[in-house]
């Protein structure tokens, strides 16, 4: 479902602002004479979207540039900036200054948040931004821009994002990521960069987007052959026995883990620049805990409803991450069987060593971008991979192009890639 957030922006003048304009070669460069200027900004979230859900290989720059959040369906963005507060950064600096929120009725919508500032234009061409509360009264704290330079807004205080490195290893040439809380995050920042000049007139429409993308994960099994004999839709279901009938145990002896990753990644990001300044890119995500006992699951496909055993991202396990670059991303589903008694060790719930695994061929070239929302995984034939389970269990010629020690590849002839968007 497509979503569309705006932020109307209003510009009180409180001064009569005189402007002129200077030639560059073609462009026109807006300078505001200097002076006092006031502005007061509404951050107003627009109630009503598309509910058209988008495939990821038709995906538009245009649709890629309209902000999300989270649903309580767990399955796409919300429309809410969630903030207190919302910062003015320099483009280029480490510069900026934290303007607090308050809320105010709106004619169209309730609870609309809103701040205010006041822009002081220096003789040179510099301006002190200082922000102000609901009252007018101002605060302690200004930022100054330097002549010619620019702005953009943001909910963090800093203009970049970094794993530490602790979280990043790199094993056989293949880098890895862990998730941690200051990084992978829901981060809010402008789509446009402001002059001053456009800090002191009329701006019609301050846009705020996330600059990163949100990615929830799936593996589920089904009956294909109940499916086969509802081509054309309707519930395909699973119980525990079933299961069991084909696999020999039940799904809760069976776990899931599933990494995504890939050259769209990294571990350091600019959010000013809106560009990738990592040393270690191209690295891997696990789902949120590694690997998980298969769990029941219900999952639309087309017009077909699976009631079925695997995995999907839970609330709270969502990846955010900022993606960057004409980039493909890569996902891939491990499986692994606990045949001891009781729960499985923690040693063997870390390691990847024994697993099945498989890369998720998402055809086309599918480059993710920041402010979507990623649905990906396979729908796998249960009994189809109980044959590729078999022949591989023991083959340990079988193993995998990313050379992990005993990692045995699978393919599925009928899996079904999801690859979703909103």
């Amino acid at each position: 479902m497509k979503k569309y957030f705006y932020c109307l922006v209003i510009a009180l003048v409180c001064s009569m602002a005189m402007f002129v304009s200077c030639t560059d070669g073609d462009e026109d460069v807006k300078i505001a004479k200097p002076g006092i200027y006031y502005g007061e900004t509404v951050i107003e979230t627009m109630k009503k979207a598309p509910s058209q859900n988008t495939n990821l290989n038709k995906i538009s720059a245009n649709d890629a540039n309209l902000p999300r959040g989270l649903v309580p369906s767990n399955n796409d963005f919300d429309l809410i900036y969630d903030p207190d507060y919302i910062y003015l950064h320099v483009v280029g600096s480490d510069d900026c200054v934290r303007i607090p929120l308050y809320i105010q009725e709106c004619t169209a919508h309730d609870n609309c948040k809103c701040f205010r500032y006041r822009i002081v234009v220096m003789e040179d061409g510099s301006a002190v931004v200082t922000p102000m509360l609901e009252d007018g009264t101002l605060t302690s704290s200004s930022l100054t821009i330097p002549a010619g330079g620019e702005c953009y807004y943001s909910s963090v205080d800093n203009s970049i994002m970094e794993l530490p490195n602790e979280k990043v290893s790199v094993s056989d040439n293949i880098t890895y990521y862990e998730r941690e809380d200051n990084f992978n995050k829901e981060i809010y920042r402008s789509a446009d960069n402001f002059s001053v000049y456009e800090l002191t007139t009329d701006t019609d429409m301050l846009i705020m987007n996330r600059t990163v993308a949100c990615f929830n994960l799936t593996g589920l099994f089904y009956d294909g052959d109940k499916m086969k004999q509802n081509p054309y839709g309707g519930f395909i279901t699973m119980t525990d026995q079933e299961f069991a009938n084909v696999m020999g145990s039940a799904p809760s002896k069976w776990y899931i883990k599933i990494y995504i990753g890939g050259d769209c990644f990294t571990n350091k990001y600019d959010i000013g620049l809106q560009k990738s300044v990592g040393e270690f890119e191209g690295g891997y995500y696990s789902n949120s805990g590694g690997f998980q006992p298969f769990g029941q699951l219900y999952y639309g496909y087309g017009t077909h409803y699976f009631q079925s055993y695997g995995y999907y991202t839970g609330f709270g396990e969502n990846l955010f991450s900022p993606v960057a670059g004409d980039e493909i991303v890569d996902v891939y589903i491990l499986i692994k069987h606990w045949e001891g008694d009781g729960a499985p060790t923690a040693e063997w719930l870390a390691s990847d060593a024994d697993a099945l695994y498989t890369r998720v061929n998402i055809t086309g070239n599918i480059y993710p971008v920041n402010n979507c929302f990623y649905i990906l995984g396979l729908l796998m034939d249960i009994k189809q991979f109980k044959i590729a389970w078999d022949e591989a269990k023991n083959d340990l010629s079988k193993l995998p192009a990313r050379n992990r020690e005993n990692l045995r590849y699978f393919t599925i002839p009928d899996a079904k890639v999801v690859c979703e968007t909103y």
